[in-house]
């Protein structure tokens, strides 16, 4: 199991496993799998089943037996590090699960958070409940691998000699630029800086974009990423030459070539961070690997397989 992938994934959307219509009806109480001390009732796991069912992708209703079998080894792995946690003595507060609702209720409007809800046939307390159980591992995992880290500089800089293809770049250009909304504000805005105006100040002023409260500087593009008109233009420029009015899609630009780069291989500081996350990504994911196993071996793992069988889960 990957390990930033979320740890249920949602698979094996059985319908008969997602209604009360009746299967089963002595077995509801009786344990499926039996983690160290932890027990899951069949019930339970029809509710994990449902909780996750929600966020399912058409394309993965249709699954196998061996898929099937993959899904459960995931749910295992699941209560393994709530087990993990519970022994270690690691647990959320009310105080966290609150400030992360919280934060989720501020990036998402209140009717789409309800209608998020309805969608699983879900009310608010027994989504917290998950949520919070969900939060309890990130915070398991994120202690276990909060110490690894990259050795030594030689690491990065051993990977970047030996990957210097991935680092190849086509050309690249850096550039200032002024977007307003008018063509006339546009040109009222260039004949100041011809006048000798500083083009930092007015795009800080006047630019509709992003970049503008930065003085209106856009760090280093390659050639093909920039609507071709801009393209065109940019290339056509002499470094700190100011370009007429372009019209685009998202405004009329006045554009400072800053710097141009021939075709190429990025330097290694420009590419540190990024071989450097690469390599601890990496580490981290060969150390939750082994973590995990270790996990496996240290608690006893029970699994009712003829409920399972009957489930469709297993062989």
């Amino acid at each position: 199991m990957s390990l930033w992938r979320y740890l249920f994934v949602p698979l094996a959307c059985l319908p008969f496993i997602l209604t009360d219509c009746g299967f089963f009806p002595n077995q509801e109480n009786e344990n499926v799998l039996t983690i160290g001390t932890r027990q899951v009732n069949l019930d339970e796991l029809k509710k994990d089943i449902h909780r996750l069912s929600v966020e399912m992708d058409s394309a993965d209703r249709n699954l196998t037996i061996l898929q099937s079998e993959l899904w459960l080894n995931q749910i295992i792995d699941h209560y393994l590090i709530l087990e993990y946690g519970r022994e270690n003595g690691i647990s959320v507060s009310d105080e966290e699960v609150a400030e992360a609702v919280d934060k989720i209720k501020k990036d998402i409007p209140s009717d789409d958070f309800k209608d998020i809800l309805l969608q699983g046939y879900i009310d608010f307390a027994e989504w917290e409940e998950t949520f919070k159980r969900q939060l309890l591992i990130n915070k398991i995992i994120k202690k276990v691998l909060g110490d690894i880290a990259l050795e030594h500089y030689d690491e990065i800089k051993n990977y970047y000699e030996t990957h210097m293809d991935e680092f190849k770049h086509l050309p690249m250009v850096r550039f200032r630029q002024i977007v307003t909304r008018t063509k006339t504000q546009a040109e009222t805005l260039r004949q100041k800086i011809e006048q000798g105006a500083d083009m930092t100040v007015l795009a800080k002023q006047y630019s509709i974009t992003p970049e503008g409260k930065n003085g209106g500087e856009v760090g280093w593009l390659e050639k093909g990423t920039l609507e071709e008109s801009l393209e065109q233009t940019i290339y056509s420029l002499a470094v700190g030459k100011i370009s007429p009015v372009i019209n685009s899609p998202y405004g009329f630009h006045i554009i400072q070539l800053l710097a141009i780069r021939t075709e190429g291989v990025k330097s290694l500081p420009e590419v540190r961070r990024e071989i450097e996350s690469k390599l601890l990504y990496q580490k981290r994911e060969l150390f939750y690997r082994d973590w995990l196993s270790q996990l496996h071996r240290k608690y006893p793992v029970k699994i009712n397989y003829d409920i399972l069988k009957k489930l469709g889960l297993t062989s």
